[in-house]
């Protein structure tokens, strides 16, 4: 019987063998949101420095996460449909 050893690091636990997972459309959005978050920082911070105004930086970085998380979790719903560099789960499980 094969037994899956996971270093636990939090709420990360990465096993030291894959394991068989699907990808959920609550995962989608839990990962879109959280990396858009950092990417609207980025983008707000970048618009307030060229501008120099707050209002309209502010603006701009979240019309730009709102337009980025729909775009994104379309992405990651279209890939979760693709085979390619998919591999074919064991006949069994343990």
């Amino acid at each position: 019987m094969k037994k899956y050893h996971t270093k636990s690091i939090g709420i990360l636990d990465m096993p030291s063998e894959k394991k068989t997972m699907i990808e959920t459309h609550f995962r989608s959005l839990a990962k879109a949101l959280s990396y858009r978050a950092t990417g609207t920082i980025v983008t707000g911070t970048t618009a307030w420095l060229f501008t120099g105004s707050l209002d309209l930086a502010a603006k701009i970085g979240l019309l730009d996460a709102a337009i980025k998380i729909l775009v994104f979790y379309a992405h990651e719903r279209f890939w979760n449909g693709v085979n390619f560099g998919k591999q074919k789960p064991p006949d069994y499980q343990i």
